[in-house]
């Protein structure tokens, strides 16, 4: 029960048993594991992947979850870049069992050695074309990972806007 002493669950009538009830709480939906707060597609569409970060090594993203987008349109920024070499950013869907992960085919951007920006978009059913579209639903918990080769130093950034 809550805090001001008025419970927040409902029994469920499972449909196969009606004996046995599921407890399920007002504002959250059950994802077949846990309960996970109930979302809407009127709050955040928007955010940071990975903040603007310099960097002469590889390195990934945290994992991030989406709860109810069905793609995405990725922003790699780069600001800055100094030396020899080329950055690019794979989008990585993470394995529920393993917790491996499997870069999205086609999902990596065109390697970059120069200041700009350029976009991937994660969409189900629209026209691939390997860096830019990927005709693939966004992943249920995906990361970024970033690659940098060369001698080169790079200050970048991953933003993400999210598609209903």
């Amino acid at each position: 029960s809550a805090t001001d002493g008025v419970s927040n669950l409902l029994n469920v009538w499972r449909m196969s048993d009606t004996s046995n009830h599921l407890p399920a709480v007002f504002g959250h939906n059950f994802n077949g594991t846990t309960w996970d707060r109930e979302r809407n597609n009127s709050g955040i569409s928007e955010g940071t992947v990975i903040a603007s970060t310099a960097s002469g090594a590889s390195y990934n993203s945290s994992d991030i979850t989406n709860y109810n987008w069905r793609g995405a349109q990725f922003f790699l920024a780069i600001t800055a870049s100094s030396g020899a070499g080329t950055l690019t950013a794979a989008i990585q869907a993470k394995d529920p069992v393993s917790s491996s992960y499997l870069t999205i085919t086609g999902g990596t951007f065109p390697n970059q050695a120069t200041v700009g920006t350029v976009g991937l978009t994660i969409y189900p059913g629209i026209t691939e074309n390997a860096g830019t579209t990927i005709g693939q639903p966004l992943p249920r918990t995906y990361r970024a990972a970033v690659t940098i080769s060369g001698a080169g130093t790079f200050t970048s950034s991953l933003g993400v806007a999210y598609i209903v």
